[in-house]
């Protein structure tokens, strides 16, 4: 993500998330099991498809409690959280 003074943009696009010049190595997440909780559906499906192609699976929660209850019912080895959810607060 780069700031361009009027917010943020990224520097990928759903069909080519990431591209090759900006990865210093390959990623390989086969295996990797990851959590993201994000109330944006479109945040959600970009990094599931991002980090899809990258062999990762990908588990996505709507709301700060179903990520919760997803992360105690399961392994994961990351969890991508939105720290603005409307549910939770950090209370």
């Amino acid at each position: 993500v780069a700031q361009n003074g009027r917010g943020f943009s990224s520097y990928g696009n759903i069909h080519n998330p990431i591209p090759h010049r900006f990865a210093a190595h390959p990623m390989n997440l086969t295996g990797k099991r990851i959590l993201t909780i994000d109330d944006s559906p479109t945040t959600r499906m970009y990094l599931s498809k991002m980090l899809e192609r990258y062999g990762a699976t990908v588990v996505g929660a709507a709301t700060g409690q179903e990520g919760v209850e997803k992360a105690l019912g399961a392994r994961f080895d990351l969890v991508l959280l939105d720290l603005m959810l409307p549910d939770l607060h950090g209370t």
